[in-house]
Protein backbone atom coordinates (compact mmCIF):
# COMPACT_ATOMS: atom_id res chain seq x y z
CA UNK A 1 0.00 0.00 0.00
CA UNK A 2 3.03 2.53 0.99
CA UNK A 3 3.95 1.65 -2.52
CA UNK A 4 0.67 2.91 -4.29
CA UNK A 5 0.92 5.76 -2.11
CA UNK A 6 3.94 6.85 -3.46
CA UNK A 7 2.96 6.69 -6.66
CA UNK A 8 -0.65 8.63 -5.96
CA UNK A 9 1.36 11.46 -4.36
CA UNK A 10 3.98 11.76 -7.69
CA UNK A 11 0.84 11.76 -9.77
CA UNK A 12 -0.76 14.80 -7.61
CA UNK A 13 2.64 16.71 -8.01
CA UNK A 14 3.65 16.15 -11.49
CA UNK A 15 0.21 17.35 -12.43
CA UNK A 16 0.64 20.75 -10.73
CA UNK A 17 -2.33 20.74 -8.43
CA UNK A 18 -1.07 22.99 -5.97
CA UNK A 19 -0.73 26.37 -6.40
CA UNK A 20 -0.47 30.09 -5.31
CA UNK A 21 -4.55 30.75 -4.63
CA UNK A 22 -4.41 33.75 -6.58
CA UNK A 23 -3.76 31.46 -9.91
CA UNK A 24 -5.02 28.71 -8.82
CA UNK A 25 -8.73 27.83 -9.53
CA UNK A 26 -10.67 24.42 -9.23
CA UNK A 27 -14.25 23.54 -10.60
CA UNK A 28 -16.47 21.07 -8.63
CA UNK A 29 -18.26 18.54 -10.62
CA UNK A 30 -21.85 19.65 -11.18
CA UNK A 31 -25.27 17.88 -11.55
CA UNK A 32 -28.31 18.65 -12.87
CA UNK A 33 -28.18 22.68 -13.92
CA UNK A 34 -30.36 25.16 -14.94
CA UNK A 35 -29.02 28.45 -16.39
CA UNK A 36 -31.27 31.13 -14.88
CA UNK A 37 -29.26 33.31 -12.99
CA UNK A 38 -30.33 31.89 -9.81
CA UNK A 39 -27.60 29.38 -8.69
CA UNK A 40 -29.41 27.39 -6.52
CA UNK A 41 -28.35 23.90 -7.11
CA UNK A 42 -26.36 22.22 -4.52
CA UNK A 43 -22.96 21.34 -6.13
CA UNK A 44 -23.26 25.51 -5.83
CA UNK A 45 -23.39 25.34 -2.63
CA UNK A 46 -20.24 23.18 -2.12
CA UNK A 47 -18.07 25.35 -4.64
CA UNK A 48 -15.50 28.21 -3.74
CA UNK A 49 -15.86 32.05 -3.96
CA UNK A 50 -12.83 33.30 -5.50
CA UNK A 51 -12.45 37.47 -5.72
CA UNK A 52 -12.01 39.62 -8.76
CA UNK A 53 -9.39 41.98 -7.09
CA UNK A 54 -7.18 43.32 -9.39
CA UNK A 55 -7.16 46.32 -11.42
CA UNK A 56 -5.36 45.85 -14.24
CA UNK A 57 -6.80 49.07 -16.11
CA UNK A 58 -5.32 51.88 -14.49
CA UNK A 59 -3.06 49.11 -13.77
CA UNK A 60 -3.25 49.26 -9.59
CA UNK A 61 -6.06 51.65 -9.25
CA UNK A 62 -8.02 51.41 -6.21
CA UNK A 63 -12.02 50.84 -7.10
CA UNK A 64 -14.61 51.50 -4.35
CA UNK A 65 -16.27 48.67 -3.16
CA UNK A 66 -19.66 50.83 -4.03
CA UNK A 67 -18.61 51.00 -7.56
CA UNK A 68 -17.67 47.42 -8.49
CA UNK A 69 -17.08 44.33 -6.19
CA UNK A 70 -16.86 40.99 -7.75
CA UNK A 71 -16.49 37.21 -6.80
CA UNK A 72 -17.19 33.77 -8.98
CA UNK A 73 -17.59 30.19 -8.52
CA UNK A 74 -16.43 27.50 -10.81
CA UNK A 75 -18.16 24.19 -11.88
CA UNK A 76 -18.45 21.79 -14.85
CA UNK A 77 -19.92 18.69 -16.10
CA UNK A 78 -18.88 16.73 -19.18
CA UNK A 79 -20.44 19.14 -21.81
CA UNK A 80 -19.36 22.59 -20.13
CA UNK A 81 -17.92 24.75 -18.02
CA UNK A 82 -20.14 26.50 -15.80
CA UNK A 83 -19.05 30.02 -13.77
CA UNK A 84 -21.74 31.53 -11.34
CA UNK A 85 -20.56 34.85 -10.62
CA UNK A 86 -21.37 38.17 -8.35
CA UNK A 87 -20.86 40.98 -9.51
CA UNK A 88 -21.96 44.13 -7.64
CA UNK A 89 -22.16 47.38 -9.87
CA UNK A 90 -23.70 50.56 -9.03
CA UNK A 91 -24.08 51.41 -12.77
CA UNK A 92 -24.91 49.00 -15.13
CA UNK A 93 -24.42 49.94 -18.74
CA UNK A 94 -24.33 49.23 -22.33
CA UNK A 95 -24.63 51.97 -24.18
CA UNK A 96 -23.12 49.93 -27.32
CA UNK A 97 -25.53 47.59 -28.78
CA UNK A 98 -23.80 46.82 -31.70
CA UNK A 99 -21.72 43.42 -30.34
CA UNK A 100 -18.65 44.63 -32.78
CA UNK A 101 -18.77 48.27 -31.81
CA UNK A 102 -16.21 49.24 -28.92
CA UNK A 103 -17.88 45.82 -27.03
CA UNK A 104 -14.87 46.34 -24.12
CA UNK A 105 -16.26 49.75 -23.52
CA UNK A 106 -19.26 48.60 -22.20
CA UNK A 107 -20.34 46.38 -18.79
CA UNK A 108 -18.98 43.05 -19.95
CA UNK A 109 -18.03 39.86 -17.83
CA UNK A 110 -14.96 38.73 -19.72
CA UNK A 111 -14.06 34.47 -19.53
CA UNK A 112 -10.22 33.94 -21.52
CA UNK A 113 -9.88 29.98 -21.42
CA UNK A 114 -7.20 28.02 -22.96
CA UNK A 115 -7.94 24.21 -23.16
CA UNK A 116 -5.06 22.46 -23.00
CA UNK A 117 -3.50 24.90 -21.03
CA UNK A 118 -0.41 25.24 -23.58
CA UNK A 119 -0.02 29.43 -23.41
CA UNK A 120 0.95 31.49 -25.77
CA UNK A 121 -0.84 33.98 -27.94
CA UNK A 122 -4.33 34.24 -29.37
CA UNK A 123 -5.74 37.49 -30.16
CA UNK A 124 -5.59 36.86 -34.55
CA UNK A 125 -4.37 35.16 -36.86
CA UNK A 126 -3.35 31.57 -36.92
CA UNK A 127 -3.20 30.98 -34.07
CA UNK A 128 -6.43 32.96 -32.87
CA UNK A 129 -7.85 29.77 -31.11
CA UNK A 130 -4.69 28.56 -29.45
CA UNK A 131 -7.15 30.40 -26.68
CA UNK A 132 -10.40 32.02 -26.22
CA UNK A 133 -11.61 35.44 -24.75
CA UNK A 134 -15.43 35.84 -24.27
CA UNK A 135 -16.40 39.02 -23.62
CA UNK A 136 -19.80 38.36 -22.54
CA UNK A 137 -22.36 41.59 -22.51
CA UNK A 138 -25.04 42.40 -20.48
CA UNK A 139 -27.16 41.64 -24.31
CA UNK A 140 -25.52 38.21 -24.27
CA UNK A 141 -23.61 38.30 -26.84
CA UNK A 142 -20.21 36.53 -26.61
CA UNK A 143 -17.49 38.52 -28.75
CA UNK A 144 -13.97 37.04 -29.42
CA UNK A 145 -11.40 37.89 -32.05
CA UNK A 146 -11.08 35.21 -34.84
CA UNK A 147 -8.65 34.37 -37.23
CA UNK A 148 -11.25 37.16 -39.48
CA UNK A 149 -11.70 39.67 -37.17
CA UNK A 150 -14.70 39.89 -34.53
CA UNK A 151 -16.68 37.42 -34.21
CA UNK A 152 -20.03 36.24 -32.12
CA UNK A 153 -19.63 33.01 -30.39
CA UNK A 154 -23.02 32.92 -28.80
CA UNK A 155 -23.27 29.16 -29.71
CA UNK A 156 -20.92 28.58 -27.14
CA UNK A 157 -21.98 30.27 -24.52
CA UNK A 158 -25.83 30.10 -22.64
CA UNK A 159 -25.88 33.39 -19.84
CA UNK A 160 -28.50 34.97 -17.88
CA UNK A 161 -28.02 37.57 -15.58
CA UNK A 162 -30.08 37.92 -12.75
CA UNK A 163 -30.65 41.29 -10.55
CA UNK A 164 -31.15 42.30 -6.75
CA UNK A 165 -30.12 45.97 -6.46
CA UNK A 166 -27.06 47.01 -7.67
CA UNK A 167 -25.88 43.12 -7.44
CA UNK A 168 -25.70 41.32 -10.68
CA UNK A 169 -25.97 37.14 -10.67
CA UNK A 170 -24.26 36.08 -14.04
CA UNK A 171 -24.77 32.36 -14.26
CA UNK A 172 -22.70 31.19 -17.73
CA UNK A 173 -22.60 27.43 -19.47
CA UNK A 174 -19.63 27.43 -21.95
CA UNK A 175 -18.70 24.72 -24.45
CA UNK A 176 -15.08 24.01 -24.46
CA UNK A 177 -12.97 23.64 -27.99
CA UNK A 178 -9.50 22.91 -28.24
CA UNK A 179 -7.32 25.03 -30.71
CA UNK A 180 -8.20 23.18 -33.86
CA UNK A 181 -11.27 25.38 -34.02
CA UNK A 182 -12.34 26.09 -36.99
CA UNK A 183 -14.33 29.37 -37.74
CA UNK A 184 -15.78 27.85 -41.23
CA UNK A 185 -15.57 24.06 -40.20
CA UNK A 186 -17.53 21.75 -38.02
CA UNK A 187 -16.32 21.73 -34.62
CA UNK A 188 -16.79 19.53 -31.74
CA UNK A 189 -17.06 20.94 -28.35
CA UNK A 190 -13.93 18.94 -26.16
CA UNK A 191 -15.60 16.13 -23.15
CA UNK A 192 -13.86 17.25 -20.37
CA UNK A 193 -13.11 15.14 -17.47
CA UNK A 194 -11.99 14.75 -13.62
CA UNK A 195 -8.03 16.16 -13.26
CA UNK A 196 -8.45 18.18 -16.52
CA UNK A 197 -6.27 21.34 -16.16
CA UNK A 198 -7.13 24.05 -18.52
CA UNK A 199 -5.96 27.74 -18.15
CA UNK A 200 -8.49 30.48 -17.24
CA UNK A 201 -8.41 34.13 -16.40
CA UNK A 202 -11.88 35.89 -15.57
CA UNK A 203 -12.13 39.86 -15.79
CA UNK A 204 -14.78 42.48 -15.34
CA UNK A 205 -15.08 45.63 -17.61
CA UNK A 206 -16.16 48.27 -15.53
CA UNK A 207 -19.00 51.44 -17.24
CA UNK A 208 -20.17 53.73 -15.20
CA UNK A 209 -22.07 55.10 -17.72
CA UNK A 210 -19.62 57.52 -19.08
CA UNK A 211 -19.71 55.78 -22.90
CA UNK A 212 -16.02 54.26 -21.95
CA UNK A 213 -14.80 51.81 -19.34
CA UNK A 214 -13.05 53.19 -16.64
CA UNK A 215 -11.46 50.08 -15.01
CA UNK A 216 -10.77 46.54 -15.88
CA UNK A 217 -10.39 43.85 -13.07
CA UNK A 218 -9.01 40.67 -13.25
CA UNK A 219 -9.14 37.47 -11.32
CA UNK A 220 -5.35 36.99 -11.60
CA UNK A 221 -2.96 39.24 -10.22
CA UNK A 222 -0.24 39.91 -13.52
CA UNK A 223 2.75 42.24 -13.81
CA UNK A 224 2.31 45.91 -14.57
CA UNK A 225 3.88 45.07 -18.25
CA UNK A 226 1.38 42.03 -18.91
CA UNK A 227 -1.85 44.64 -17.14
CA UNK A 228 -3.38 44.37 -20.65
CA UNK A 229 -2.10 40.99 -21.88
CA UNK A 230 -4.88 38.30 -21.36
CA UNK A 231 -7.45 39.20 -24.21
CA UNK A 232 -4.00 38.25 -26.20
CA UNK A 233 -1.39 36.29 -24.56
CA UNK A 234 -2.64 32.91 -22.53
CA UNK A 235 0.48 32.71 -20.78
CA UNK A 236 -0.57 35.22 -17.88
CA UNK A 237 -3.67 33.01 -17.55
CA UNK A 238 -4.18 30.81 -13.97
CA UNK A 239 -4.39 27.01 -13.63
CA UNK A 240 -8.00 25.51 -13.48
CA UNK A 241 -8.55 22.32 -12.24
CA UNK A 242 -11.67 20.06 -12.89
CA UNK A 243 -12.39 17.87 -9.30
CA UNK A 244 -14.16 15.61 -8.63
CA UNK A 245 -14.58 15.14 -4.77
CA UNK A 246 -18.55 13.34 -4.87
CA UNK A 247 -19.54 9.68 -4.12
CA UNK A 248 -16.49 7.39 -4.29
CA UNK A 249 -17.08 3.64 -4.87
CA UNK A 250 -13.86 1.27 -4.39
CA UNK A 251 -13.12 -2.77 -4.33
CA UNK A 252 -11.45 -3.65 -0.46
CA UNK A 253 -8.99 -6.41 -0.54
CA UNK A 254 -11.69 -8.94 0.80
CA UNK A 255 -13.56 -8.34 -2.62
CA UNK A 256 -16.50 -6.68 -0.94
CA UNK A 257 -17.16 -3.32 -2.52
CA UNK A 258 -18.40 -0.56 -0.09
CA UNK A 259 -19.12 2.99 -0.68
CA UNK A 260 -17.46 6.53 1.32
CA UNK A 261 -19.33 9.85 0.87
CA UNK A 262 -16.57 12.13 2.08
CA UNK A 263 -17.88 15.86 2.39
CA UNK A 264 -17.69 18.79 2.33
CA UNK A 265 -15.27 19.93 -0.31
CA UNK A 266 -14.14 22.30 0.14
CA UNK A 267 -14.16 22.20 3.63
CA UNK A 268 -13.65 24.88 6.30
CA UNK A 269 -13.76 23.12 9.55
CA UNK A 270 -15.05 19.12 10.09
CA UNK A 271 -14.70 16.63 7.17
CA UNK A 272 -17.34 14.24 7.27
CA UNK A 273 -17.15 10.48 6.41
CA UNK A 274 -19.91 8.10 5.45
CA UNK A 275 -20.09 4.24 4.76
CA UNK A 276 -22.96 2.39 3.29
CA UNK A 277 -21.74 -0.61 5.34
CA UNK A 278 -20.71 -1.52 9.15
CA UNK A 279 -17.10 -1.67 9.83
CA UNK A 280 -16.50 -3.79 12.52
CA UNK A 281 -12.59 -3.36 13.05
CA UNK A 282 -11.71 0.05 13.71
CA UNK A 283 -10.69 2.78 10.86
CA UNK A 284 -7.37 5.06 10.63
CA UNK A 285 -7.81 8.54 9.05
CA UNK A 286 -4.52 10.13 8.12
CA UNK A 287 -4.22 13.31 6.27
CA UNK A 288 -1.46 14.27 4.13
CA UNK A 289 -0.52 17.29 2.43
CA UNK A 290 0.64 16.69 -1.88
CA UNK A 291 4.37 16.56 -0.42
CA UNK A 292 3.49 13.08 0.93
CA UNK A 293 4.20 14.62 4.85
CA UNK A 294 1.82 13.11 7.12
CA UNK A 295 -0.25 16.25 8.67
CA UNK A 296 -3.14 14.73 10.97
CA UNK A 297 -4.40 11.56 11.88
CA UNK A 298 -7.30 10.31 14.16
CA UNK A 299 -8.46 6.70 14.82
CA UNK A 300 -12.92 5.85 14.23
CA UNK A 301 -14.56 3.11 16.21
CA UNK A 302 -16.04 0.49 14.08
CA UNK A 303 -19.38 -0.47 14.28
CA UNK A 304 -21.35 2.06 12.72
CA UNK A 305 -21.72 3.74 8.94
CA UNK A 306 -21.03 6.78 10.63
CA UNK A 307 -20.94 9.96 10.01
CA UNK A 308 -17.76 10.09 11.31
CA UNK A 309 -16.18 13.58 12.01
CA UNK A 310 -12.37 15.22 11.48
CA UNK A 311 -11.63 18.19 12.54
CA UNK A 312 -9.45 20.56 9.67
CA UNK A 313 -9.69 23.66 10.38
CA UNK A 314 -6.29 23.81 11.39
CA UNK A 315 -5.10 23.39 8.15
CA UNK A 316 -4.25 25.92 5.44
CA UNK A 317 -5.71 27.13 2.13
CA UNK A 318 -5.38 23.96 -0.38
CA UNK A 319 -5.54 20.37 -1.32
CA UNK A 320 -4.64 17.45 0.71
CA UNK A 321 -5.15 13.72 0.67
CA UNK A 322 -7.28 11.64 3.37
CA UNK A 323 -6.34 8.13 3.40
CA UNK A 324 -8.64 5.92 5.31
CA UNK A 325 -7.26 2.42 6.31
CA UNK A 326 -7.72 -0.65 8.46
CA UNK A 327 -7.16 -4.57 7.68
CA UNK A 328 -9.67 -4.98 5.14
CA UNK A 329 -9.25 -1.62 2.79
CA UNK A 330 -6.98 1.63 1.91
CA UNK A 331 -8.41 4.24 0.44
CA UNK A 332 -7.43 7.96 -0.78
CA UNK A 333 -9.07 10.76 -1.72
CA UNK A 334 -8.48 14.34 -2.42
CA UNK A 335 -10.07 17.46 -0.96
CA UNK A 336 -10.00 21.35 -0.86
CA UNK A 337 -9.56 23.26 2.51
CA UNK A 338 -10.30 27.13 2.05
Amino acid sequence: MKKIISVFFCFLLFNGLSKAYDDAFEAQKAGAYTIDGQGNEDFWASAVWYDIPYVWLPYGATVAPEDFTGRFKLAWTADVLLVLAEIEDNVFSDQHADPFDSYWEDDCFEVFLDEDHSGGWHESGVVAYNAFAYHISTLYDAVDIGTSGTVLLNDHVEVVIDQNGTVYTWEVAIKIFDDTYDEEGSNTPVTLTANKEMGISLAYCDNDGTGVRENFIGAVNVSEEDQNAAWQDADVFGTLTLIDNGQTSFEDISGNENTFHIYPSPVQSFLYIDSKELFGDAIYSKVYGLDGRLILSKKFDGGNTGPYDLYVGMLDRGTYIIQLENDKMNYSQLFYKY
